[in-house]
């Protein structure tokens, strides 16, 4: 627990009998390497820069709208 607080980490565990939980999970996180890929990424990249990118992408999802959001994106606002 000690290595999840010093990086911040909040551990999220599948409710109980709610498969419908860890496939928004498996979609989430493939809509994030699915962006990450697409980025012209140089090899190798610096821990900080690798950071900055993810940051870019995670913004870039947040930003999108969702038909389960009635087309508002996670920031609440129309886009």
């Amino acid at each position: 627990m000690r290595v999840l607080d010093a990086w911040c980490v909040m551990p999220l565990n599948s409710p109980v009998a709610y498969p419908q939980y860890n496939g928004a999970v498996e979609h989430a996180q493939d809509e994030l390497q699915s962006l990450l890929a697409q980025a012209a990424i140089p090899s190798p990249c610096p821990p900080e820069h690798a950071a900055a990118h993810i940051g870019r992408a995670a913004h870039e999802i947040n930003h999108n709208r969702r038909a389960s959001l009635k087309g508002k994106c996670s920031q609440g606002r129309r886009i």
